[in-house]
């Protein structure tokens, strides 16, 4: 078994408690590639006797020679690499082999969650509360440097960062239900941004600065990885194209369809299932 962007090891934790309550019908060996060598770290824990290997690799460039698994699967991982790189994993498969994929749906409520927040962690951004801190940074700089300490301007600089963080606090009371999972994430940061601002001759500047660039990568690390799942979400239109490709290229009872929350209802991802002809 291939386990596409395997990230932590979840689906070959699942394969292997699967394949052990099968009275020994077959052994697993299980391979988990990713681009972060990290991952490999919780990957390999899973590892029952050595059935379990990682490789670092890019899903849209794998190492692996044709036709070597019998089951290349991915939850959530392979359509990141875009649509070729399915069909570079679907090649993977020796004769009889099956592809099984789990992949972000346009339109279905990852996408809109991810909309939500990635929206509401562009607010960051475009209220300006972090420009707004690094000049009061600055100021307080200049201030323990000796310099004459400015009163009036250091007042116009705390009216300033206090309007973008209350402009900030308003985004966030009023963003909708599938932003509320980064209005905590974003309230943490923002708590702690206010007091350091407030007490910032207490700070040594460099310290002080290397916070807010910090806090201010974490946020743009969060909305590009929302981001990065809105592009990889997957419409009808896509999945008949590679259902078309994975015809042509020799695969049968190419089938896909929704996959439907059993708590609401509503659809959240594609699921795809072919089978390499033998």
């Amino acid at each position: 078994m291939l386990d596409i962007a395997t990230g932590p090891g979840i689906l070959i934790e699942h394969a292997l408690a699967y394949a052990a309550d099968q009275d020994d019908r077959f052994a697993l060996h299980a391979v988990g590639s990713d681009l972060s060598e990290h991952a490999g770290a919780k990957t390999l824990r899973s590892s029952d006797e050595g059935r379990v290997n990682f490789v670092v690799a890019d899903a849209a460039q794998p190492p692996f020679p044709e036709s070597t698994f019998d089951l290349v699967a991915s939850q959530f991982g392979v359509e990141y690499a875009g649509l070729d790189a399915v069909m570079a994993a679907a090649g993977h498969l020796a004769p009889g082999g099956r592809l099984a994929l789990v992949m972000h749906l346009a339109g279905g409520d990852i996408e809109d969650y991810c909309r939500a927040c990635a929206d509401l962690l562009g607010q960051v951004k475009t209220t300006g509360v972090f420009a707004c801190a690094y000049a009061l940074l600055d100021q307080a700089r200049d201030v323990l440097d000796g310099k004459e300490h400015d009163r009036d301007r250091a007042q116009a600089l705390e009216q300033e960062f206090v309007a973008a963080r209350d402009q900030l606090l308003r985004s966030m009371h009023a963003a909708s239900q599938e932003a509320m999972a980064v209005t905590p994430f974003l309230a943490r940061m923002l708590n702690d941004l206010n007091q350091l601002c407030a007490r910032r001759y207490a700070y040594a500047p460099p310290d002080a600065l290397n916070w807010v660039q910090h806090q201010e990568r974490e946020v743009e690390v969060y909305r590009r990885r929302m981001q990065s799942m809105l592009e990889a979400a997957q419409t009808p239109e896509d999945l008949g194209a590679l259902q078309t490709r994975l015809e042509a290229s020799g695969f049968e009872s190419v089938r896909y369809d929704k996959v439907v929350s059993a708590s609401h209802g509503n659809a959240f991802a594609w699921r795809l299932e072919a089978v390499r002809a033998g």
